[in-house]
């Protein structure tokens, strides 16, 4: 578990950090990253880099590369 954004690749820290809690009971869950607006704003381009090259896949493209996330995902659910 990693307490840390990932923007366009890498992991980023930042300086200050958020608590988060479960609100069923109040746990701490952990705490993340509260990125400067130069952060922010990298978080931004790149998502939006992001877009621009996704929705130029095809449908079944997108369906491989989502369901491959699946098996990953169901493959290590116990961590």
């Amino acid at each position: 578990f990693k307490e840390e954004c990932f923007v366009n690749g890498k992991w980023v820290a930042g300086k200050e950090k958020i608590e988060v809690f479960n609100p069923a009971n109040q746990a701490l869950i952990g705490k993340v990253p509260d990125l400067s607006q130069a952060n922010l704003k990298q978080t931004i381009d790149a998502a939006y880099t992001a877009f621009e090259k996704w929705k130029k896949l095809t449908g079944k493209e997108r369906g491989k590369i989502l369901r491959n996330w699946y098996n990953l995902i169901m493959k290590n659910q116990e961590d």
